[in-house]
């Protein structure tokens, strides 16, 4: 199980992160994109849309390949460490789905410094819908799970914004919802570690960036791929 487990959060990665490099702030390209995805479900052109993923990819630029295959390796990583911890099946899907939506925005962020409402959305349907097989099949740990997601979501938001008026808005609302994303998905204990490493290293490149001059004190730096690191580490050495 723990191998299908892995699979398929392989392909759901590389899903996300596809999507994310496809994504355009343009209305009329996420329309195309909508249209494209249709085409997918449609078996007369599936062999098609096969033959242009296969050319986007193949025209994709060498850096945005290193990063999606980076991004995926670490992804698997993720989901084989959340099968090690003797944790019940749907804690294992949730830490796994999270990990898949992280990976699309550590694309989305890194090239349009954006984090699309869809990821943060579809996370929200489905952790969500998982809390009904959760709850049913753990009725002596409901309290517990519930707690978990509520507090991690409440708390998380109250830090967040808190935050958001002390640096006077340096830090994005989008990286405050895919923060609250996580704390609702796994818990507090998890988006407090994700942060925390995410933060560290987000530092360290930013110091980086201003010693090589490579960016000034007022460029921005997207956060979003350091939460997806800083969830990754926070996951595979079971802080959480």
């Amino acid at each position: 199980m723990k191998y299908i487990i892995t699979f398929l959060c392989f392909l759901c990665s590389i899903g996300s992160m596809f999507y994310g490099y496809m994504y355009s702030e343009k209305e009329s390209d996420r329309k195309s994109i909508g249209q494209y995805i249709a085409k997918i479900m449609n078996r007369e052109n599936i062999g098609t849309v096969i033959n242009k993923v296969l050319m986007v990819i193949k025209v994709c630029p060498n850096k945005w390949k290193a990063l999606m295959l980076f991004n995926c390796l670490v992804a698997v990583y993720v989901s084989y460490c959340s099968t090690q911890f003797g944790l019940n099946f749907w804690a294992v899907v949730r830490i796994n789905v999270m990990a898949v939506i992280l990976t699309g925005i550590t694309v989305t962020d890194f090239k349009h410094n954006i984090i699309p409402n869809i990821y943060i959305v579809a996370g929200l349907i489905i952790r969500t819908l998982i809390f009904i097989p959760e709850l049913v099949t753990y009725e002596e740990q409901r309290k517990i799970i519930m707690l978990s997601s509520i507090l991690g979501l409440i708390i998380t938001a109250m830090v967040l914004l808190v935050l958001v008026f002390i640096s006077r808005s340096s830090f994005g609302m989008g990286d405050v919802k895919i923060l609250m994303l996580v704390g609702y998905t796994v818990g507090l204990r998890a988006v407090f570690f994700s942060m925390t490493v995410g933060m560290v290293m987000c530092m360290v490149v930013a110091i980086y960036y201003l010693c090589t001059k490579k960016k000034g004190r007022k460029d921005a730096i997207a956060f979003g791929p350091y939460i997806f690191w800083g969830y990754a580490i926070t996951i595979a050495t079971g802080l959480f």
